[in-house]
């Protein structure tokens, strides 16, 4: 089999959730509602924090990944992709019965840069761009 080996190197924020503030303003259509206009999210890791503004589109990706405070998660920088990694450590007393998989605070910065390696056949690009 023939294969592509692609080497990508991506900045990310990595770290546990400290802070999680939706910032809202009121519904630019009118109406009683409102909009969430940006994010506060503090990152902890064992070397430093940090706070980030972020976009309201990243703010549905944290509520669909259900990340609360005490969650360590990976944020993508330039795709804006947001992964939960688990439950912090430090959190493993608090209950005797949970699901949850608990996982070590990053260490390093909360920026960073990751060099990710894919391995794809050509059979996975061909499936891949068969289906309409």
């Amino acid at each position: 089999a023939i294969g592509i080996r692609i080497k990508e190197t991506k900045e990310v924020y990595e770290g546990e959730v400290t802070e999680l503030t939706p910032e809202e303003k009121p519904d630019p259509l009118g109406g009683y509602g409102k909009v969430v206009s940006s994010v506060q999210l503090g990152l902890k890791t064992n070397k430093g924090s940090k706070t980030l503004k972020l976009a309201p589109s990243i703010h549905e990706q944290l509520t669909k990944e259900k990340v609360s405070v005490g969650d360590v998660i990976y944020i993508e920088a330039n795709s804006g992709a947001v992964k939960r990694v688990g439950r912090s450590d430090r959190y493993a007393t608090e209950f005797d019965l949970e699901a949850e998989e608990y996982v070590p605070v990053p260490k390093g910065d909360v920026h960073k840069k990751k060099e990710v390696v894919q391995d794809v056949t050509l059979h996975d690009l061909d499936m891949a761009n068969a289906k309409p």
